[in-house]
């Protein structure tokens, strides 16, 4: 909540400080990425567009699946997923920062900077895998995963429709991160049977943290809002 009330004011604060804004540019924006609703992933972002780029913030939620497999499983470990969890049935929830400079007075090209927040979670889900050889563990279990990240992007902007108070635009965006992440899962109760595989003994406790660089490629759509302002007409 704290995160959520600085963000905030920081958001109000770039709204205060934008007067000398230039007409022929929106003066908020409101945007998601549509590659992320094949993980059931919806962030969207807010943004405050200033003379050379823009500052906002970036609210997510991931639902959960009602599906034991994940039909999306291979977009989604490369796209919105940040551990592979043994159940699909995960949600999450994303914070976010982020500032765009522009490069060129035409605003097309941009440099971006992330900073972020991302837990997802799933509370007693029935786990059942077999490995070759006949390992197999049947057990209820409980995982979470916390990461925090950030990323440094170069994007495109298209804006799709010149006239009107809402011109909808779209971005096409490449770049690196970096981020830390931790997972903790405990097993609750179940059955192995294994003679191959590391055996496991219920109640049960696992954490584990990965340090990875990673690369992202991706679009977003959204709007520019106009206000109208009679001083630049």
């Amino acid at each position: 909540m704290r995160l959520f009330s600085f963000l905030l004011l920081l958001f109000t604060f770039c709204s205060k400080t934008n007067k000398a804004q230039i007409s022929q540019f929106g003066k908020y924006s409101v945007s998601f990425q549509p590659l992320q609703l094949l993980c059931r992933d919806l962030p969207i972002t807010f943004e405050r567009i200033l003379n050379r780029g823009t500052f906002g913030f970036t609210l997510g939620y991931r639902f959960d699946s009602k599906a034991d497999v994940n039909p999306a499983g291979i977009v989604r470990y490369w796209v919105g997923s940040d551990f592979e969890f043994t159940s699909p049935r995960y949600k999450g929830v994303t914070l976010g920062i982020n500032s765009k400079y522009s490069l060129g007075k035409e605003r097309i090209y941009y440099v971006e900077g992330q900073l972020f927040y991302r837990h997802w979670w799933f509370k007693d889900r029935y786990y059942r895998t077999t490995f070759s050889g006949g390992d197999n563990y049947n057990y209820i279990t409980s995982e979470e995963s916390n990461v925090l990240g950030l990323k440094l992007l170069l994007g495109m902007k298209k804006t799709l429709k010149k006239k009107g108070k809402v011109r909808p635009f779209l971005c096409g965006f490449f770049g690196i991160g970096y981020r830390i992440k931790t997972k903790n899962e405990v097993g609750l109760s179940g059955i192995t049977n294994y003679s191959i595989q590391t055996p496991r003994y219920f109640p049960y406790k696992e954490e584990s943290t990965k340090n990875l660089p990673s690369v992202h490629v991706g679009i977003n759509l959204g709007v520019e809002i106009f206000k109208s302002n009679k001083s630049a007409q």
